[in-house]
């Protein structure tokens, strides 16, 4: 597994531990340190980026070849957007949200069998 981490010094791992990635998820805050990509490789093809942080809300995408997803609540009705930073800010909506439990959950299945977990909604966008 290679990770790379947006943060001040821009790190990239090969190998981490889960304990290393999950230690790095919780440190996420949205400002200084805004984004984890993880993949198979360093130039795979297929990743996954789980970003924010800022009071609690978090983004999750899945790239594939030229397919992107985003985790979605379907639950949440509500199409309002909100402004979140994932390297850079940008609006999203409300319903792309996600919890930290949420995070720590895809991005260790993905750390481990290097599968999107696709027991959660994921939208094309």
């Amino acid at each position: 597994m290679y990770v790379k981490f947006m943060n001040d010094n821009k790190k990239e791992y090969l190998n981490p531990t889960w304990d290393q990635i999950e230690a790095s998820l919780r440190k996420l805050d949205g400002l200084n340190f805004s984004y984890i990509q993880l993949s198979p490789s360093k130039n795979n093809e297929e990743f996954l980026v789980l970003g924010g942080g800022k009071d609690g809300k978090y983004l999750c995408f899945y790239y594939y070849m030229n397919e992107s997803y985003c985790v979605f609540n379907p639950l949440e009705t509500c199409n309002e957007k909100v402004e979140i930073n994932i390297g850079k800010v940008s609006e999203r909506n409300k319903n792309e949200l996600i919890n930290i439990d949420m995070v720590l959950s895809i991005s260790k299945i993905y750390s481990q069998n290097g599968k999107r977990d696709d027991s959660v909604n994921w939208r094309e966008f």
